[in-house]
């Protein structure tokens, strides 16, 4: 019979893109900003885990000028510490739950959920979110249009096994599964500049718009495939390059400007 979580976890809730908050203690249910993560147990010999529901409310979708598009999504993990790990086979990491992407304000709600444990204390039961905007350029201001962004963060993290005087001392966080916010992306006023996070491009674009150009642009960056209907290619050096397939000459492109002395020499330029 599965007996509650007797074993001592470190709990760590967290909100989005801010620093943890610690506590101790015999930890069956957690919240965190947006959703919580009820009925957790472990068996007495960490062969097995379950909890009851992890549930996620997001609710940022549409808070922003200009937003076109507002996706997201809810991943589950379950981490195994190097140092500690007593099955050297175990996978470093498993993921336990994908919501998949939602569109819109929503709840992810996981239901009852199993999982194999390696059978010793240190793994680490945690989730995190990822969310993805675009805007429409036509409708802001300045002298640069946000055409997409991205970003994510932990919502909890649970070490399953003893409790330590320094937990933060003994937290493997470089074993969490690291989740890179994806670069923002925006054009310039004059459309002759792509910027994607801090790296400004030449944005060159032919037979085609400025909002075409940038609507191509950001379908190739957000999913990173081609757009339906077109090629895509690397450029030499760095930037990339997207052609309508049989009219080569119908393409955009970004890529680092050439340098002043004309040597061709890619070089990034200041934003």
């Amino acid at each position: 019979m599965r007996l509650g979580l007797k074993a001592m976890v470190t709990a760590l809730a967290v909100a989005a893109m801010a620093a943890p908050a610690t506590a101790i203690a015999d930890v069956t249910d957690v919240t965190f900003p947006g959703g919580s993560l009820t009925g957790l147990e472990v068996d007495p010999t960490f062969s097995q885990g379950s909890f009851q529901n992890l549930s996620y409310h997001y609710e940022d979708c549409g808070t922003q000028p200009a937003e076109v598009t507002c996706t997201w999504e809810v991943r589950a993990h379950l981490s195994s510490n190097s140092a500690w790990r007593c099955v050297p086979s175990t996978p470093e990491s498993q993921l336990l739950l994908d919501s998949g992407e939602r569109s819109g304000n929503g709840v992810v709600e996981s239901g009852p959920l199993s999982f194999a444990l390696e059978g010793c204390q240190g793994q680490i039961l945690s989730a995190y979110y990822e969310m993805e905007k675009t805007f429409n350029p036509e409708e802001e201001e300045g002298p640069w249009k946000e055409l997409s962004q991205g970003g994510g963060g932990t919502l909890f993290w649970i070490v399953i096994g003893e409790p330590f005087e320094e937990p933060t001392q003994w937290i493997p966080t470089s074993n969490l599964p690291a989740y890179p916010d994806p670069p923002a992306l925006a054009v310039s006023a004059n459309c002759h500049s792509l910027k994607i996070g801090s790296t400004r491009y030449a944005f060159v674009f032919r037979r085609m718009g400025c909002h075409k150009a940038t609507n191509l642009a950001t379908i190739a960056h957000v999913s990173g495939a081609a757009p339906n209907g077109y090629a895509c290619r690397a450029k030499q050096g760095e930037g990339k390059r997207c052609w309508r397939r049989h009219h080569p000459k119908k393409y955009v492109e970004w890529h680092l400007p050439v340098d002043s002395l004309g040597d061709g020499a890619p070089q990034p330029s200041p934003t």
